[in-house]
């Protein structure tokens, strides 16, 4: 289960791991085209490759109207922080990049959560 600021509804995902025997055998990823499935398969990586995995979490088009609230509302903070720090114009057009994002349909959400493993002792 994914929750994020700015998302009122939980996702729900699967997440693969590397080099797991019975990952070839399940149904759900075997569905997916072989090209995508790497997508569900989180990655090594630090502190401890053992360990700690890493999984992308890509949301595209059509964005949950809460996502694009997010992206909108962070445009908007981006704005008033820049404010006096760009020239009038480009300052301008971040308030209409923002006001349009609702209409767009090219815009992906790139997110990422690092998972800690742990496993019982064998008995």
């Amino acid at each position: 289960m994914v929750r994020a600021r700015g998302l009122l509804n939980r996702l729900l995902t699967r997440i693969y791991f590397p080099g797991e025997p019975l990952n070839m055998h399940d149904s759900v990823l075997n569905a997916v085209p072989p090209t995508r499935r790497p997508t569900l398969i989180a990655t090594a990586c630090a502190p401890s490759p053992e360990t700690t995995l890493r999984f992308d979490i890509v949301l595209q088009p059509p964005l949950p109207p809460a996502a694009v609230r997010y992206a909108q509302l962070t445009l908007h903070r981006a704005q008033e922080n820049l404010d006096g720090k760009l020239d009038a114009g480009d300052f301008a057009e971040l308030g209409v990049i923002a006001a349009g994002i609702p209409d767009r349909d090219d815009l992906t959400v790139r997110t990422s959560r690092t998972v800690w493993l742990a496993r019982r002792p064998a008995a």
